[in-house]
C-alpha cells in the first residue's frame, strides 16, 4: 500500500491500542489494518474504534486528500488477494472496521 504520511512514523506501534477490543485470533489482523490504513490516511486513523465504518474510514481518507477509489484498490490489493469477493462487497461502506477484520481473518490472512 502506498505510504501518504510520514514513512518515520511507527503506525504498527501506534495502533496498538485497537488489539485490545479484538478476541486473540484477530489482534495481529486488526493492528496490522489499522498500521497499513495509518500509512494512507496519517493521523486521523488514530480515533479509530472496532465500530466505525468503511464508509467513515474512507471519508477519513478523502479529507487528508486520499481518493476514494485510490483507496479500495489499495485495499482489495493489499488485503484481499487483487479482489473482493461479491459477498462481502454488498454494502461495504456500511460494514464496519471488526466486520473487515473478521472477514480478513476467516479468509486466514497473513502478512
Amino acid at each position: 500500500m502506498k505510504a501518504f504520511w510520514d514513512k518515520d512514523v511507527d503506525w504498527e506501534l501506534k495502533m496498538a491500542f485497537v488489539r485490545l477490543d479484538f478476541p486473540p485470533s484477530q489482534r495481529d489482523t486488526a493492528q496490522f489494518v489499522a498500521a497499513a490504513f495509518g500509512h494512507v490516511i496519517g493521523p486521523a486513523i488514530l480515533r479509530l474504534r472496532p465500530e466505525h465504518t468503511l464508509g467513515e474510514i474512507l471519508s477519513w481518507a478523502e479529507s487528508g486528500g486520499v481518493g476514494t477509489v485510490e483507496l479500495l484498490l489499495a485495499l482489495e490489493e493489499e488485503f484481499l488477494g487483487g479482489e473482493m469477493d461479491d459477498e462481502f462487497a454488498i454494502g461495504f461502506e456500511h460494514r464496519t472496521f471488526r466486520e473487515f477484520v473478521e472477514h480478513l481473518s476467516r479468509d486466514a490472512y497473513t502478512r
